[in-house]
């Protein structure tokens, strides 16, 4: 019976440690089969950094992957824009395409999303005791300008609110 008992504790102990194996490897699903082409990489390189939101960053790497060419409106003039729109449950990117299938323009906007906790300090400092009600997150990308990243927030304290413009970097700029 003893040895009955060490045996299963070793099993289980087992068990738990290859349960516990991590790898180096980031494997996400949800992202599996994107395959970037090379000129959109600029995009994702400008969009997406720490304060991005998850939300946003999933619909930001299905825009530069999307092939203008497979539509059947595109008709690949060099002197227009192709306009596509992306959305989701909390929010959109519509993305401007060159002849090439290049992002040129892209305007997103997201409601509801959480905010990166840097911005949170940030505002706490500021506004002790007020309680963040809603937010939003907006971005205008232009290839080879400044990308402008801007969370809206709604702070309530009581029933007083406030409502806060703030960049990427914790700028409160209203």
């Amino acid at each position: 019976m003893k040895k009955l008992s060490m045996s299963l504790i070793l099993l289980g102990m087992t068990g738990l440690g290859y349960g516990q194996y991590s790898s180096s490897e980031f494997n996400n699903p949800i992202f599996d089969g994107f395959d970037l082409p090379v000129t959109n990489v600029e995009y994702l390189n400008e969009v997406q950094d720490h304060v991005t939101p998850r939300y946003a960053k999933f619909l930001e790497y299905i825009a530069p992957d999307w092939d203008v060419s497979k539509s059947s409106k595109f008709d690949g003039r060099k002197d227009q824009l192709f306009n596509v729109t992306f959305k989701s449950d909390r929010g959109y990117i519509v993305a401007s395409y060159d002849y090439r299938g290049e992002v040129v323009l892209a305007r997103e906007h997201f409601r509801n999303m959480a905010l990166p906790n840097q911005l949170l300090i940030v505002i706490g400092k500021k506004y002790p005791g007020w309680v963040v009600d809603k937010t939003s997150y907006s971005l205008e990308y232009n290839r080879g300008i400044e990308t402008a990243k801007t969370y809206k927030v709604k702070l309530l304290k009581g029933r007083l609110f406030k409502r806060l413009e703030v960049d990427a970097t914790g700028n409160i700029m209203g």
